[in-house]
């Protein structure tokens, strides 16, 4: 399992660009700053398996990010996890 961190500027377009490539994900709303100018960033978190479809649709999302927003860059962090979803009384590893 990959958890994706992408970390870009704040736009209030991102739910709608991002859900048409990803189905589960989490935004998170902040302010960051970039090259010592504050701005309004966002963090996006998603769980895909590694080498799938998911996966390389969240690439995909990145580059549209950056384009769509004129964006100079946009920080994506893959990391390695062991998961497990708690939903109701059963545990399900991810």
């Amino acid at each position: 399992m990959i958890e994706f961190k992408l970390y870009t500027e704040y736009r209030p377009n991102l739910t709608e660009l991002v859900s048409r490539y990803v189905d589960n994900f989490t935004l998170l709303k902040g302010t960051g700053s970039w090259k010592g100018i504050e701005e309004p960033c966002a963090v996006i978190v998603s769980y895909v398996e590694e080498n799938s479809p998911e996966e390389k649709r969240l690439l995909v999302c990145v580059q549209t990010i950056k384009r769509v927003n004129n964006q100079e860059a946009v920080l994506v962090v893959r990391t390695h996890v062991f998961a497990t979803l708690y939903a109701g009384d059963t545990a399900k590893s991810l």
